[in-house]
């Protein structure tokens, strides 16, 4: 649900500027898309896409506002492929960032876990050779039977 925060500054910006409005009203249509397309209730989608999407916006904000807030200017802008070519792929990079990093974060921790694994066996073993088999209470561990049963 949209913020009454978020709705009153949106209307501020339209009374104050037409011409920023309408170029955020445009340009952040991708946002739009990954917040009602997301069924998840924290908008993870929306978030990540919403802030590279401002992030390309951002210098052709600028830019309007350097050639005098003019609906000329707006339109210059507006009719210019290459802003909406980095508005959209910056768009994408979002989706990428939000579809990408689950599996990023995944393979990190399961390496993580693997090198972990790795150093209990070592610092097991070690400890074997250090205080003999009863140590292990009479548990085989993994790869003992990992080996046996091949």
């Amino acid at each position: 649900m949209i913020h009454a925060t978020g709705i009153s500054v949106l209307i501020a910006v339209l009374v104050i500027d037409y011409a920023t409005f309408m170029l955020l009203a445009f340009g952040m249509v991708p946002t739009l898309a990954a917040y009602l397309s997301d069924p998840d209730p924290r908008k993870f989608a929306a978030r990540s896409v919403g802030g590279l999407n401002f992030a390309a916006l951002a210098p052709y904000g600028v830019r309007l506002w350097t050639q005098g807030h003019s609906e000329q200017a707006l339109f210059d802008i507006a009719s210019d492929m290459n802003v909406w070519l980095v508005v959209l792929l910056a768009s994408a990079g979002g989706w990428l960032l939000h579809l990408g990093m689950p599996i990023v974060v995944g393979t990190v921790m399961r390496f993580r876990d693997s090198r972990r694994v790795v150093r209990l066996e070592a610092r097991k073993t070690a400890l074997i050779e250090e205080w003999g088999d009863e140590i292990t209470g009479g548990r085989a561990s993994e790869a003992e039977e990992g080996a046996a049963a091949s």
